[in-house]
């Protein structure tokens, strides 16, 4: 690979072939955009988790991880109020 030919692969079957070149991309692209980084995917922001997984985390995962770090990485004290159970009354 060589950064001046973005997605171009350069190979070879076996040690004392000849070398076979491989385009990656299915398109052709301009290598001056790819190597200046303006081209970038597109930001996906998360939801986040909802208050009902947040207390499952904290009430039933939090206990099994050893390290206080880790229990507060991973299922912290939720900042929302505790969601309330619905009856079913049919």
């Amino acid at each position: 690979m060589d950064s001046s030919h973005p997605g171009v692969v350069i190979a070879k079957r076996y040690i004392d072939s000849e070398q076979e070149t491989f385009e990656l991309l299915k398109k052709t692209a301009d290598s001056s955009t790819l190597l200046d980084g303006s081209i970038h995917p597109e930001e996906v922001i998360s939801a986040g988790l909802s208050p009902e997984r947040q207390w499952y985390l904290y009430d039933k995962i939090r206990e099994h991880i050893p390290n206080l770090a880790d229990k507060d990485a991973t299922a912290p004290l939720p900042a929302v109020e505790r969601p309330t159970k619905k009856l079913n009354m049919s």
